[in-house]
C-alpha cells in the first residue's frame, strides 16, 4: 500500500516512532511512494528521511529515520521515477551535502555510478559528485542554516565518502561527458576564496582527487577500485623502504636512533618476515 498522508507528514517531521509503528503493521510499504501531491514526483520514506537534513530543526533526526528504514530493508537505489533517471536517495543526500546520509547509504550499497537527470528526467545527466558540487551549493548552505565554511566541510566529507566508495574520477557533469572530479571542484575552490571562512576544504578535496588519480599509475590491477589503489600506497612505500634497509641502501640516522620506538625498529629489521610486515600494514593505514 502507498504511504498514507499522515505517515508521510510524520516522516517529514522526523517522527521516527510513528513511522516505526506504521512499518510494524505494513513492512511492505517501506519503499512505496507517499500520496502527498508533489509537483516533482512522489517520494518514498527514504527520500523523505534524507531531506530531513534540509531543515535545521529536523536535521538531527535524519540518521535515526534512515537507520529505521534500512532495518526494514529499504532499497537504497530506488528512484523517484525509475523511467526518467530521477534521483536516488544518494543523489538527494549529495544535493544537500549530508555526510551522515551519504555514508549510511553507501554502506548499505548505494551505487555511485548511477546518474540523475532530475525529478522529471529533463535535467542534464550528472553523477552523484557532480550533484554535490553543483552551482547552487551556496543556496543549500543557506537553506540548511549552515555557514558557508561548515557547508564546504560537509561537501569535503561527502567527496571523501564518494571517492572511497569508488566514484568515477571521470564523470558526467551537467550533461558534459568525461569531465574530471578536479575540474568540477575547481570553480568551488576559487569561489570559496571570496569569503572570510576557512577556504581550504575545496582545495583539500582537489588534492585528494589528484592523489587518488595519481595512485592509478602505481597498479594495473582491474580488480582494485581507484580508492583501494590509493590506500595501498603508504604500505607499499614502507615496504619499499624496508627493502632498501635490508639491502643496506637506507639506514636510520644515528642521532635519531635512540628516539625510534622499539616496535618500529623491529618492523624494519631484516629478520622480520615480509608476510608479518604486510599484516601489520593491513591494520595501520591512515587512508582506510
Amino acid at each position: 500500500m502507498a504511504v498514507p498522508e499522515d505517515i508521510a507528514l510524520a516522516a517529514h517531521r522526523g517522527d521516527v516512532d510513528t513511522v516505526r509503528g506504521f512499518l510494524d503493521q505494513h513492512p511492505e510499504s517501506v519503499d512505496q511512494p507517499d500520496v502527498i501531491d508533489d509537483l516533482d514526483a512522489p517520494m518514498n520514506l527514504m527520500q523523505i528521511a534524507v531531506r530531513l537534513a534540509l531543515e535545521p530543526d529536523t536535521r538531527g533526526k535524519t540518521r535515526d529515520l534512515v537507520e529505521l528504514l534500512l532495518s526494514y530493508g529499504a532499497k537504497v537505489n530506488l528512484r523517484r521515477r525509475p523511467a526518467f533517471d530521477s534521483p536516488t536517495p544518494l543523489h538527494e543526500a549529495c544535493l544537500i551535502s549530508c555526510p551522515d546520509a551519504v555514508g549510511m547509504l553507501l554502506r548499505a550499497g548505494a551505487d555511485v555510478n548511477l546518474i540523475c537527470r532530475g525529478p522529471a528526467g529533463d535535467f542534464p545527466a550528472s553523477h552523484p559528485l557532480s550533484i554535490l558540487c553543483g552551482d547552487n551549493w551556496r543556496h543549500f548552505a543557506s537553506r540548511t542554516g549552515r555557514s558557508e565554511e561548515e557547508h564546504l566541510r560537509c561537501m569535503y566529507e561527502c567527496t571523501q565518502l564518494l571517492l572511497r566508495a569508488g566514484h568515477p574520477l571521470e564523470m558526467l557533469h551537467m550533461g558534459m561527458e568525461s569531465i574530471s572530479v578536479e575540474d568540477v571542484l575547481d570553480p568551488i575552490a576559487f569561489g570559496a576564496t571570496s569569503y572570510t571562512g576557512d577556504a581550504s576544504y575545496p582545495f583539500d578535496a582537489i588534492d585528494l582527487a589528484r592523489a587518488v588519480r595519481a595512485a592509478q599509475l602505481t597498479s594495473t590491477s582491474t580488480r582494485l577500485t581507484p580508492w583501494q589503489k590509493y590506500c595501498l600506497l603508504p604500505p607499499k612505500e614502507l615496504l619499499r623502504l624496508r627493502s632498501l634497509v635490508a639491502r643496506g641502501r637506507a639506514r636510520e640516522r644515528r642521532r635519531l636512533r635512540s628516539k625510534t620506538p622499539r616496535e618500529i625498529s623491529l618492523l624494519f629489521a631484516p629478520s622480520f618476515p615480509n608476510e608479518l610486515f604486510w599484516k601489520v600494514m593491513a591494520f595501520w593505514n591512515p587512508r582506510h
